[in-house]
């Protein structure tokens, strides 16, 4: 059994960082620490029954992008600082931009109908012509469709336009659009404090959904609730949404409240039983 090592804060934050006007220089110091407070271990002896092996992304603070971790590793929450797609990852880590191949055509579509030379996918044994499936992100359509290729998608580099399945497509350029794709990483075109968090799942819901925050300003506080991801509106821009507490704080409320939570740095042993995804 893995051991829980919990370090705490080093330093409270003495000075608000809303108080008196924002210094944007500070928050966007504050975002960045805490998205390189992370763990990303495989935590394979606790992977244990309902949960599973996945992709996912973590924040390169060398190039201020998110990517994808080199191998897959059991699932945990974005409080950890490893996020399980890249628009939860960019909103709480880069301003929201988003990754500039999302944006592009199709990577290495096929000319025609026919392959003259054709890169096979592992389990295909015939001897077709016909190019192998792939899928790409339509940012104006926001949706992820499919085309030909020559190519083995199972192959594409990281950072293409182009992937093997549209769930992989998803995890990667969903939710991003014409409005959204730069991002601001001082929060005016990207985060509405005072509106209605999205796709708030209904009662009956609920289990299935992902425990996400908003900032409530009729109370001045940052709440959970259950967002159902799937139903997101098309061309949203700013948004009262969050992947975690500490993100709603720094961007909306008082961020000195959370500085003395633990740090995750040091923690391999974690089970977050929210994020479970059932996959078909």
């Amino acid at each position: 059994m893995h051991r829980l090592v919990v370090l705490l804060a080093a330093a409270a934050f003495t000075t608000s960082i809303f108080a008196g006007g924002t210094d944007e220089d500070i928050i966007n110091d504050e975002r960045e620490k805490m998205c390189t407070d992370r763990n990303t271990s495989v935590d394979l002896d606790g992977c244990g029954p309902g949960r599973y092996f996945a992709t996912m992304y973590i924040y390169n603070e060398t190039n201020r992008t998110c990517h994808e971790l080199p191998e897959s590793i059991c699932i945990r929450g974005p409080e950890n600082g490893v996020f399980f797609d890249v628009f939860t990852c960019a909103i709480t880590c880069t301003g929201g931009k988003g990754p500039e191949s999302c944006f592009l055509g199709p990577h290495e579509p096929a000319n025609s109908e026919t392959c003259e030379v054709k890169e096979r996918m592992w389990y295909d044994s015939t001897n077709s012509c016909e190019p192998n499936r792939a899928w790409f992100y339509n940012a104006s359509s926001e949706e992820c469709e499919v085309y030909g290729t020559c190519r083995d998608p199972q192959k594409f580099p990281e950072g293409v336009n182009g992937f093997f399945h549209s769930f992989f497509c998803g995890k990667y350029c969903g939710r991003f659009n014409v409005n959204n794709k730069n991002g601001s990483r001082n929060r005016s075109d990207r985060v509405n404090c005072t509106g209605e968090p999205p796709v708030r799942c209904s009662p009956e819901e609920e289990d299935d959904g992902w425990t996400r925050y908003y900032y409530n300003a009729s109370v001045q506080q940052c709440q959970m609730y259950k967002a159902c991801e799937d139903s997101w509106p098309k061309g949203l821009k700013s948004m009262n949404y969050f992947a975690t507490n500490r993100s709603c704080q720094l961007e909306c409320g008082n961020y000195t409240e959370s500085q003395n939570e633990p740090e995750v740095a040091a923690r391999d042993d974690l089970n977050d039983d929210d994020y479970f995804l059932d996959i078909h």
